[in-house]
């Protein structure tokens, strides 16, 4: 087995490294040094829960609210 080092400019730089690297099936570990490299997430443009739901497939069109969920999933049970 061989070990390369290479060392890049900035986090994001060493993130998409990373990532093309591991599509390489011949890679069998990567192993980062220094500061810890999370990738960012796109912030999200919904103003509100209910504007997020409207987009998604399982919800569209349909009269649904986290709450609603909750009660279904956390509903009494009577014995």
């Amino acid at each position: 087995m061989e070990t390369i080092t290479i060392k890049v400019k900035s986090g994001e730089d060493a993130q998409f490294l990373i990532d093309m690297v591991r599509k390489l099936d011949f890679v069998t570990s990567i192993e980062t040094i220094g500061t810890t490299i999370t990738p960012k997430l796109p912030k999200g443009k919904f103003s509100s829960e209910t504007e997020f739901l409207s987009m998604c497939g399982l919800w569209k069109g349909r009269d649904i609210s986290a709450e609603k969920i909750r009660e279904k999933a956390w509903r009494e049970i009577k014995l």
